[in-house]
């Protein structure tokens, strides 16, 4: 056997929080959500950097919206 290192590309994002909205818009999740709505958003941390402040733009973004987010823990996912 030989050991082998595998490398992922890893582009700095440097506005996050507009990298996320960006994302939620071509999605089209936005377009989803209505005004007064309850919106889970599940969040899970497994390997992901960043999470707080990914987490805090999409409750922004759901705002935004006009809906009402709240956090759920997404485990094991």
């Amino acid at each position: 056997m030989v050991p082998a290192e595998v490398r992922f590309p890893a582009p700095e994002v440097t506005d996050l929080a507009a990298a996320v909205n960006e994302a939620l818009q071509a999605g089209g999740i936005l377009d989803r959500v209505r005004p007064g709505q309850r919106v889970a958003i599940a969040v899970g941390s497994r390997g992901v950097a960043r999470i707080p402040e990914i987490t805090r733009a999409v409750v922004a973004a759901v705002r935004q919206a006009g809906a009402e987010p709240f956090v759920i823990p997404a485990l094991f996912c």
